[in-house]
């Protein structure tokens, strides 16, 4: 069961039991501003990288927020907000010479790095811009193989899974004593 709708479920036994209880500051700032703002407490919430979402999921489900409003919030949230400050955190940090600048502080603070941080960062910047448009990275392959191989992970798991399923039907079928089905299992494993 989904924790939105065990804290819905768990929201009548304990309300009284959640006012007792010891909250830090955080908790409660966001208690009150789901039971009073919830639609845009939880667009904040989803907007920003953090666990507090979690947090924000659950007592959505506790104080009964509508499934539609949580669903339009969080997409609101983290397809709109959230994506928008990510690509400009991205653009920025990669455009110019911020991350050299980065890197250079980074080697003064540790002296262990010495100018090897900024040697590897300047020999990927020209391996990238060198790099034909058709060509990929050896990073890049491998990359690729890992997304492939998660992929027909998740195709075979899904696979056993139905299998599992069926096979446990028809053993059901068979001890109530109905006609036998002719089917063949195979386990994807």
């Amino acid at each position: 069961m989904p924790p939105y709708l065990i804290a819905r479920n768990a929201r009548f036994k304990d309300e009284d039991e959640i006012e007792a209880r010891d909250e830090s500051k955080m908790k409660r700032l966001l208690r009150e501003s789901m039971q009073s703002h919830a639609f845009c407490t939880l667009c904040l919430c989803a907007s920003i990288p953090n666990p507090l979402f979690d947090l924000a999921g659950l007592m959505a489900g506790h104080f009964g927020v509508p499934f539609w409003e949580f669903f339009l919030a969080t997409g609101i949230g983290k397809a709109l907000i959230k994506v928008q400050i990510q690509v400009l955190i991205i653009v920025v940090m990669f455009s110019g010479d911020f991350l050299e600048s980065i890197a250079a502080s980074l080697e003064n603070t540790f002296s262990f790095l010495g100018k090897s941080l900024t040697n590897t960062i300047k020999k990927q910047k020209t391996a990238s811009f060198k790099r034909k448009l058709n060509e990929k990275s050896l990073l890049s392959y491998l990359w690729d193989t890992f997304i492939a191989l998660m992929v027909l992970y998740f195709v075979l798991s899904l696979c056993n899974t139905l299998v599992n399923k069926e096979k446990v039907r028809l053993t059901q079928e068979l001890e109530r004593g109905e006609p036998k089905a002719s089917v063949s299992l195979v386990k994807f494993e």
